[in-house]
């Protein structure tokens, strides 16, 4: 596991977290869908992804990290049910 933040400096995201946190208003399934594929095609070009990914699922983290949202970690186990936000489904 990384133990250190280092990786995020590297990250592509940087800057960009309107992509990859739903905002606090309402959003409807398709500007959902495609906010998180616009998040996704950043996270596929970003050499932090899987440094991100491993964060995420270890602290069980919201929103959409190295390329992976809420729905597909809580799938895997890696967030418990009472946390998970429903997210569109790939």
């Amino acid at each position: 596991m990384e133990s250190s933040l280092e990786w995020f400096a590297d990250a592509a995201c940087v800057g960009r977290t309107e992509l990859f946190f739903a905002p606090a208003h309402s959003e409807t399934t398709r500007q959902r869908r495609d906010r998180e594929y616009s998040a996704i095609a950043i996270c596929k070009l970003c050499p932090s992804m899987i440094q991100c990914r491993n964060y995420a699922r270890t602290r069980g983290e919201l929103g959409l990290w190295g390329g992976e949202t809420e729905d597909q970690r809580w799938r895997a186990g890696y967030i418990n049910a009472g946390i998970r936000r429903r997210s569109v489904g790939y």
